[in-house]
């Protein structure tokens, strides 16, 4: 199948990319950034934004694509409520023009990343599929209006989709790209990777009094891998018109922050220096996923099991290297 990733030069996107061309499907990628050698010459790339019809259009007839997969969207909650007209004016007004142009050259398959954001803050945990979305920031409030944009499509224009929200994602594949070993991004765990290897002097915590184990914010942690691994498996389903898929994808644990810093100690072999914030704006208190439908229904078993899988295969792409030195 001809498949455009949208931001498959991203952390994310990167990844799904590697696990599309790996089935053997013929992958283009659009995006704002191309990070040098990171795509091979079997990928075409094209610079540029999403929301650019005159591009996209372009990309659409040349690429014959016959599935979208949208990676692109801005998704840092700290930046989102520090500059929320970037997040609506990315995922939302971007996702207007995006959704016509596709219409306009009859793609009507589309696999969106979203986010557990769109939850918000809940009382009753874990979320469900039943569990209202009541978002506290504006990266929640732009994925749920695209969400929103999906269905709407769907009942008018006849388009099949798939939502695929994740939490917190992370870790690396064996032998990663140099680039994402240099540049691991924002979150707890490459902040703590970054720690291990002297590029930070401290990790700091944002809340310590919240309703958790030790007060210190907890989320559902899941390898990227396996995440890409749910959303190959949501692909047949997309086939049958008008059909809609939604699935939230985790291990279903909620684990703290400072559960992250304590695994992350015992695999580097040393103490984490932390400092204490007040909560941040936009922040949760608790969020994890009951994945039961999830794995039932796709037949979806994650890889990495455990927290302490996830940070070792990061880890072990710098003891690789180390070797390699």
């Amino acid at each position: 199948m001809n498949i455009l990733v949208i931001g498959g030069s991203g952390y994310v996107g990167y990844h799904l990319v590697k696990a599309l061309k790996s089935c053997g499907h013929r992958i283009s990628v659009v995006d704002t950034v191309q990070v040098p050698s990171l795509l091979d010459y079997t990928i075409s790339f094209y610079k540029g934004d999403s929301g650019n019809i005159g591009l996209m259009g372009d990309v659409l007839r040349k690429e014959h694509i016959e599935m979208v997969v949208c990676a692109g969207g801005f998704s840092r909650i700290d930046e989102a409520v520090a500059t929320p007209m970037k997040y609506y004016s990315n995922n939302v007004v971007g996702g207007i023009f995006l959704l016509n142009t596709l219409l306009d050259h009859n793609v009507k398959k589309i696999i969106y990343i979203s986010s557990a954001s769109v939850f918000g803050a809940q009382d009753k945990l874990p979320i469900t599929d039943y569990t209202t979305k009541a978002p506290i920031n504006p990266l929640g409030y732009s994925q749920l209006f695209f969400e929103g944009m999906l269905e709407s499509y769907r009942l008018t224009h006849g388009i099949s989709y798939a939502i695929m929200r994740a939490s917190n994602l992370a870790g690396l594949s064996t032998s990663e790209h140099k680039h994402f070993i240099e540049n691991l991004g924002v979150g707890l765990i490459p902040s703590i990777i970054e720690f291990a290897l002297g590029k930070r002097e401290k990790i700091d915590i944002y809340g310590t009094s919240y309703p958790t184990i030790d007060g210190t914010a907890s989320r559902d942690y899941l390898h990227v891998d396996d995440f890409c691994d749910a959303c190959l498996r949501v692909m047949p389903h997309l086939e049958v018109r008008r059909e809609k898929q939604i699935f939230n994808v985790g291990l279903g644990k909620a684990i703290s922050v400072k559960e992250v810093i304590g695994c992350a100690q015992e695999i580097i072999g040393k103490t984490i220096e932390i400092e204490d914030f007040p909560e941040r704006e936009g922040d949760a208190d608790r969020l994890y996923f009951d994945a039961f439908r999830t794995r039932t229904t796709l037949d979806w078993r994650p890889k990495y099991e455990t927290l302490k899988d996830i940070i070792l295969s990061i880890w072990k792409n710098f003891e690789l290297n180390a070797e390699k030195a």
